[in-house]
């Protein structure tokens, strides 16, 4: 999250259904920056609730692929999930940093998982 300021800021929430059940909280773990685990269902709507204000969130799809980025043992694990519709697209990965990249390559078909 960032402020008005353009600076990292604090924030806690929680994501909602359609419905108005709670689904999740979260909040931001450093310098605005955080990560929620969250899988929306194809044919709800959402949004996150922050400060007493609602923020709708964007339509769900429901083509498309769920990246997570973990670190066990001083390495990165990568994991791709497509659905079926999606799988066949190439896939690349960039890590960078402050706009320099560091790494670059394409997400082979069989490194899929």
């Amino acid at each position: 999250a960032i402020s008005n300021n353009g600076l990292g800021t604090t924030i806690e929430g929680t994501i909602y259904d359609s419905d108005d059940r709670a689904i999740t909280d979260f909040s931001s773990s450093h310098l605005g920056m955080g990560a929620i685990d969250f899988t929306p269902e194809a044919g709800q709507n959402y949004y996150a609730m922050l400060d007493g204000e609602k923020f709708s969130l964007p339509e769900v799809m429901e083509d498309g692929a769920i990246l997570n980025i973990g670190l066990k043992n001083d390495f990165f694990t990568v994991n791709l999930q497509a659905t079926e519709s999606a799988e066949n697209q190439a896939f690349l990965l960039f890590a960078h940093v402050r706009g320099t990249v560091y790494h670059a390559a394409p997400i082979a078909e069989a490194e899929r998982g």
